[in-house]
């Protein structure tokens, strides 16, 4: 509701009268006194402005989701996002966070106000990554850019992060549901696997092989490359 609306005011003559200033809006009251808060939106070029976005606030109020503007930075949140869900995931899900956050996200974006970002941003980012995402590989030499899949996997944390924002009422919506994610390119061809005929087709050949154990051991379990390299 308009704080400073006059009776038998309509709500678009209120905000004829108070624009192109825009009057400041009740958002809630003060649990200790009672008292209506208070809080003034401006900067407005012209009356047309300032009533269009009157009400728009006032029907955001009436609906239940008006948001009130904060000054948290994009790495003031990407940072409590990670402290915040760190006992729901899995160490190493949390740790690609992290390293996804603070080289590329925080490092280019963390300045930016969580309430500005928007989609054209976040694709500047994407083709920023693209070109110049990865650290030069020794002192005094150029930076290289991440490959199609390492930015989509950026593009994947952002968009968890955000997807959070909204949940925890610190955003209205998304700025990656307004953005073009980044496509690996069209060269990309997807890994080649077995099907379980041709897997027990070779289990059965290599029965006998002093390694069969192994071949077992990785056809049941799954393990990375570097942890069955230090079994053999």
């Amino acid at each position: 509701m308009l704080e400073e609306i006059e009776p038998d005011e309509s709500r678009q003559q209120a905000c004829e009268r108070l624009a192109p200033k825009l009057s400041n809006v009740d958002t809630d009251r003060d649990p200790a006194t009672g008292a209506r808060k208070r809080r003034w939106h401006s900067g407005f070029r012209t009356k047309r402005e300032a009533q269009a976005a009157c009400n728009e606030l006032a029907a955001a109020m009436q609906r239940g989701d008006y948001l009130q503007a904060n000054r948290q930075t994009v790495g003031e949140f990407a940072l409590e996002w990670l402290v915040t869900i760190a006992p729901t995931v899995r160490p190493s899900t949390l740790d690609k966070y992290q390293r996804d956050l603070r080289a590329h996200v925080i490092r280019h974006i963390g300045f930016v106000l969580l309430s500005k970002l928007d989609g054209p941003a976040l694709n500047r980012l994407w083709a920023e990554l693209a070109v110049s995402g990865r650290k030069p590989a020794r002192p005094g030499g150029l930076p290289s850019g991440l490959s199609a899949k390492s930015v989509e996997n950026v593009a994947m944390t952002v968009h968890r992060m955000l997807r959070d924002a909204v949940r925890w009422g610190r955003l209205p919506k998304s700025p990656a549901d307004m953005a073009d994610p980044p496509r690996r390119s069209a060269t990309y061809r997807p890994i080649k696997a077995w099907n379980i005929e041709t897997l027990r087709t070779f289990l059965e050949l290599t029965a006998g092989d002093e390694l069969s154990a192994l071949w077992m051991l990785l056809a049941t379990t799954g393990l990375r490359r570097s942890a069955r390299s230090a079994l053999v």
